[in-house]
């Protein structure tokens, strides 16, 4: 997952978004995808981390907590049944 998402305000509200924690980007995606949105991934540049610390990357619990999260907002948008729109 890129570093960087946009979204416009009606789309976004349109999605109904309901994930809080870190499968929000994924969820975003998904539902995007199945109301087929238009997605464009942009490339953004980015370098490592000048100052303080990640909440996941170096420690184990937090990189399993995160884990859990997107696999859980997978199985459940992912794979959950999501009526689709025509394309805009």
């Amino acid at each position: 997952m890129g570093p960087f998402r946009a979204i416009r305000r009606t789309a976004l509200e349109q999605l109904n978004m309901s994930e809080l924690t870190y499968g929000w980007n994924l969820e975003m995606q998904i539902k995007a995808a199945h109301d087929r949105l238009r997605i464009r991934e942009i490339p953004v540049d980015y370098r490592r981390r000048l100052g303080g610390t990640s909440k996941v990357s170096g420690d184990l619990r937090a990189s399993v907590t995160a884990a859990v999260r997107i696999l859980e907002v997978l199985l459940r948008v992912g794979l959950g049944s999501r009526k689709t729109k025509p394309a805009i």
